[in-house]
C-alpha cells in the first residue's frame, strides 16, 4: 500500500487506522488542528504530523483520506483533488484493512466503544492475536488499534453518517437503536432502515448478535441471536448483580447454564455488553475458562466510567456520556458504586442539533444524581441554534426533578467547584466535549493540595 496522508489524523477513529497501518511499516502522515497526546503518540510511532491544514503537508503519491467531519474546502482536500489524487473515506480505507480478515463490527447507538474494547480484549487475552480498531482508549493496551497476526478483525462500525453500510462483515452485536443523529438521518424510522439494512450485511448469522431487550431490534431483527434479559432471549442473562467495582451475571446459552460471569465494570447496561461479548466468545470456539479469565482481566475504557483522581474522600470521575440514554445508565451505574456518597454530576451538553433533537428527553435522566452543574453546550464546530442552549436543559430538569440544579458557566466553573465540593462528594464531569480535558486538570489542581497524611488515598 502507497504512503497514506490523514487530514484529522488526531481523530479518535482517524488515528486508529493510522495507527494499523504505521505497525504494517506503511508510511503514514497527517494533519490536525491542534497538537494532542494523540498526535505526540503517532509521531512517536513515525507519523509525520503537521499542526494547521495546508495543501504543502501532502505528499505528493500519497493516498488521502478524510472523515465526515472534514470540510470540503479544506486546502488538503483541495488539492488532492485538484490534483487527482486518490482520495477515500475513512470508512473506505477501513472496509479495505478488512479484506482478509474475518470482521467482527460492533454497531448501535450507545455502548459500541465499551463492547469493542470488551471484545478485543476478550479475543487477545485468550490468544487470538486479533486485529482492533475502537473509538475510544483500551486501558490494557494503552491504545485505540493494534494490528494482529490473527484471523479476526474487531472494528467499532459508525452509524452516524451512515458509513457502517459500507461493510459486509462476518459476525457482529448490535447493542441498540435510540434517537440520535437526527441531523444525518433526520427521521428515527431513516435510523431503523439504516440499522435494518446492516443486519442483513452480516455474513453469519450464527454470529449475529442483536439485544432483544432493545424494542426495535426486537421487533425488526427475524435472524440471528437475541441476547437479554428477556425470558424469550436466546442468549439469556439473570440473576444480575452489582458489587462495587464488579458485575456478575448468570448466563444461559445452547442449553449450558454459566453461573456468576463476572466483569470489572458498572452498571446494568454493561452487564448486557459482557452478555454479549461472552455469547460471541463462546460462538468463537473459545473455551468457557478462557473467556471467564479474560473478562476479569478488563480494565476498562479511557473516559467511560474512568476514575481519574481521589483526594481526602472526593472522587473524581471523567464519562463520555453525551445523550439521555447514556447518561440515565452510566448514572445508575455509578450510583450503586457510591450509594452512600453525595454524587456531583458536571454536565457539558454537547453539539446545538443534539440539545435541540433530544427536547423532553433530559427532564428525569439525572434522577441518580443529589447535584447537577450544567455548563455551556460545546459546539462541536456547529454555529450556534437560536432558542438552545444550556438553560433549556436546566429548565427541564427543574421541571421534572426533584435534582438540585444549577448553571454555571464554564469560565467560572473552577472557582465555583473549588468552593462547592466537600469531603466524601463523587464528582462525575460528563460530556463529550472538552469537559474531559477540564476535568483532569482540575482534579490535578485539586490533588496538587494533598498533605502528606492524605498521600495513600491520592494514588
Amino acid at each position: 500500500m502507497k504512503s497514506t496522508h490523514f487530514i484529522g489524523i488526531g481523530g479518535i477513529g482517524m488515528s486508529a487506522l493510522a495507527k494499523i497501518l504505521l505497525m504494517q511499516k506503511i508510511p503514514v502522515s497527517g494533519s490536525d488542528i491542534a497538537s494532542s497526546y494523540v498526535t505526540e503518540e503517532l509521531k512517536s510511532l513515525g507519523a509525520k504530523v503537521h499542526i494547521g491544514h495546508d495543501a504543502g503537508n501532502v505528499p505528493q503519491d500519497a493516498i488521502v483520506v478524510y472523515s465526515t467531519d472534514i470540510s470540503k474546502d479544506n486546502p488538503e482536500f483541495l488539492f488532492a483533488i485538484k490534483n487527482h489524487m486518490e482520495v477515500m473515506h475513512r470508512s473506505d480505507l477501513l472496509q479495505k484493512m478488512m479484506k482478509g480478515k474475518k470482521t467482527v463490527a460492533i454497531a448501535g447507538t450507545h455502548g459500541k466503544t465499551t463492547t469493542t474494547s470488551l471484545m478485543a480484549t476478550v479475543f487477545t487475552e485468550c490468544g487470538m492475536a486479533p486485529t482492533f480498531a475502537v473509538g475510544g482508549f483500551v486501558k490494557n493496551y494503552g491504545t485505540n488499534a493494534l494490528w494482529g497476526a490473527g484471523e479476526h478483525f474487531i472494528a467499532e462500525a459508525d452509524e452516524s453518517d451512515g458509513t457502517f453500510l459500507k461493510y459486509t462483515p462476518f459476525g457482529a452485536i448490535v447493542t441498540n437503536i435510540g434517537m440520535d443523529h437526527m441531523s444525518y438521518f433526520g427521521t428515527k424510522e431513516r435510523l431503523k432502515e439504516a440499522f435494518l439494512k446492516f443486519l442483513f450485511k452480516v455474513q453469519s448469522h450464527e454470529h449475529l448478535f442483536f439485544c432483544k431487550d432493545n424494542k426495535d431490534l426486537n421487533e425488526m431483527c427475524h435472524h440471528g441471536v437475541g441476547y437479554g434479559f428477556a425470558e424469550d432471549s436466546e442468549l439469556r442473562g439473570s440473576n444480575f448483580v452489582q458489587e462495587g467495582w464488579k458485575l456478575s451475571l448468570d448466563i444461559r446459552f445452547h442449553s449450558k447454564f454459566y453461573k456468576k460471569v463476572e466483569a470489572p465494570l458498572v452498571g446494568f447496561h454493561n452487564a448486557l455488553n459482557v452478555l454479549a461479548v461472552f455469547g460471541y466468545a463462546v460462538s468463537s470456539g473459545i473455551r468457557e475458562e478462557a473467556i471467564r479469565a479474560a473478562l476479569l482481566k478488563f480494565e476498562g475504557v479511557k473516559r467511560r466510567s474512568d476514575v481519574i483522581a481521589k483526594k481526602e474522600g472526593v472522587v473524581f470521575v471523567d464519562d463520555y456520556a453525551h445523550h439521555p440514554t447514556e447518561i440515565a445508565s452510566t448514572l445508575r451505574g455509578l450510583k450503586s458504586v457510591f450509594p452512600a456518597n453525595r454524587l456531583v454530576v458536571v454536565y457539558q451538553p454537547h453539539r446545538y442539533s443534539r440539545v435541540k433533537d433530544c427536547k423532553g428527553a433530559f427532564g428525569k435522566i439525572f434522577d441518580d444524581a443529589d447535584e447537577l452543574i450544567v455548563t455551556d453546550i460545546y459546539p462541536a464546530g456547529e454555529a450556534p441554534v437560536k432558542g438552545v442552549d444550556a438553560m433549556n436543559i436546566v429548565e427541564e430538569v427543574l421541571d421534572s426533578s426533584d435534582v438540585s440544579t444549577v448553571f454555571v458557566s464554564k469560565d467560572k466553573l473552577h472557582d465555583h467547584l473549588k468552593g462547592f465540593l466537600k469531603k466524601g462528594d463523587a464528582v462525575v464531569f460528563m460530556g463529550a466535549g472538552d469537559i474531559s480535558s477540564f476535568g483532569r486538570q482540575f482534579a490535578s489542581q485539586y490533588q496538587a493540595s494533598c498533605s502528606t497524611e492524605s498521600i495513600s488515598i491520592c494514588s
